[in-house]
């Protein structure tokens, strides 16, 4: 749609009415002369709205200070060594959380104790904010600048509280020296079983040292019988080639004696103390024709010379009881044996029981160790700027941040410009429409 001109050639906007098809042309040019005829009155608009807000920011509005004060924190990260033994729960500190729990109405409460101020009051004219990765920034404004320095001074003082309250640090303490008294009681408690194993090791020793002398005993006097028993056969072969009522020779007649009054038990069990077999112990007492002191049991009494016949009989019937005693030292034999298998398998047993429990002491000894080490942790945590590391606190200001003077009397010359304006430009159009 073209735009109409006026008379004098000025281009003006066209505002177009569907229902009424009428135009309503705006003069620019005419707007711009009436406002320069009524410049005064425009002027003095102006003058007036700078003036009273020039007055409202001298002697009216109530005058506010802002403190500010910065502090630098550093979070220390848990050594992996304690982060193993901490609460599933637990969670290291942040910049951000340190930063919310300096936000809340407990510690707002500590803030404005004793300065007639609420905590809401304070909530809305002081805020704590984060810049970067360890610096807080606190700002507070009040009225006077004295309290708004001591409100942000003592906000400050207390970050380092709140932050060991994040750590938790006096219940990580706390468990930390309860785990160093556990290990400490479980290393005591694996030295006693370590004793009590060691004594069973002891016992299971001695009774297979015990057991070990009896099967051994056994298995030499089985070993001894069996060669008795050959020696008893040698005999009967070479008296049976005699006439029976010949006599035995006086050197076949004492060894025939020999064998058939020695008790191989006992010769055997006190042989073995020697350090010799049993058998040669025999032999070397048989050549000289003495017997073992108690070892000998007379079966009869025999005569003065012993035919061949009466021999014969006298190592056959010992030939019989020695059978009879070989197959009660053979059994014997086989259930030390067992008892052997049992005593040394007990004794296996107790060797990996005391080994498992000495790799375990060393195992609660390492871990002790290692805490015993990382509590130093603790104590560096608590020594002064260990967290807060870098504090620049707050000083009374001297001059107010509102009101504005200068930057309310540029707003209140822009309101007058434009109320002024508004007011000549309705009269301006109440007058065209009177003349109409």
């Amino acid at each position: 749609m073209s735009t109409p001109l006026d008379e004098k050639g000025t281009e003006g906007r066209v505002q177009h009415n569907a229902d009424t098809r009428e135009y309503i042309y705006i003069d620019l040019w005419d707007t711009a002369s009436f406002l320069w005829r009524g410049k005064w009155v425009l002027l003095g608009f102006v003058v007036v709205f700078a003036l009273v807000a020039g007055a409202l920011s001298l002697w009216v509005l109530p005058r506010q200070y802002q403190a500010s004060a910065s502090v630098s924190v550093q979070f220390p990260r848990l050594p992996s060594t304690i982060s193993v033994y901490l609460p599933a729960p637990y969670t290291s500190p942040t910049l951000a959380s340190l930063a919310n729990a300096l936000r809340s109405d407990a510690v707002l409460q500590q803030v404005t104790r004793g300065e007639g101020l609420s905590v809401a009051a304070l909530r809305a004219h002081g805020r704590v904010a984060t810049i970067g990765r360890d610096e807080l920034r606190f700002i507070v404004r009040d009225s006077d600048p004295q309290r708004a320095a001591r409100l942000v001074n003592r906000w400050v003082e207390l970050v380092e509280p709140q932050a060991y309250a994040l750590y938790n640090l006096d219940f990580l303490e706390a468990r930390w020296k309860a785990l160093e008294e556990a290990k400490k009681e479980e290393y005591t408690a694996v030295n006693k079983q370590i004793a009590a194993a060691e004594s069973d090791l002891a016992v299971a020793a001695a009774r297979w040292e015990q057991v070990s002398q009896k099967y051994s005993c056994a298995r030499e006097h089985e070993e001894v019988l069996q060669a008795v028993q050959a020696e008893i056969a040698h005999l009967i072969q070479d008296l049976s080639a005699l006439d029976g009522e010949q006599v035995v020779p006086p050197e076949q007649d004492a060894r025939v004696w020999a064998l058939v009054a020695q008790n191989w038990g006992a010769w055997v069990c006190a042989s073995a103390s020697t350090g010799t077999s049993a058998w040669q112990s025999w032999q070397a007492t048989t050549a000289s024709l003495s017997l073992l002191p108690g070892s000998v049991t007379v079966l009869a009494t025999p005569p003065a010379q012993m035919t061949a016949q009466e021999a014969v009989g006298y190592l056959q019937q010992k030939q019989e009881t020695i059978s009879s005693a070989l197959k009660q030292v053979e059994a014997q034999r086989a259930e030390f044996a067992r008892e052997l298998e049992t005593v040394s398998r007990q004794q296996t047993q107790a060797q990996d029981r005391m080994q498992e429990l000495q790799d375990r002491r060393s195992a609660v000894w390492d871990d002790y160790a290692r805490l015993k080490d990382q509590s130093a942790w603790f104590q560096n945590m608590r020594q002064k700027g260990a967290l807060v590391f870098k504090v620049q606190k707050a000083v009374p200001p001297t001059t107010p941040v509102f009101p504005r003077p200068l930057f309310n009397v540029v707003v209140g010359a822009l309101l007058g410009f434009v109320f002024g304006g508004g007011v000549l430009t309705i009269s301006h159009w109440w007058s065209g429409r009177e003349k109409i």
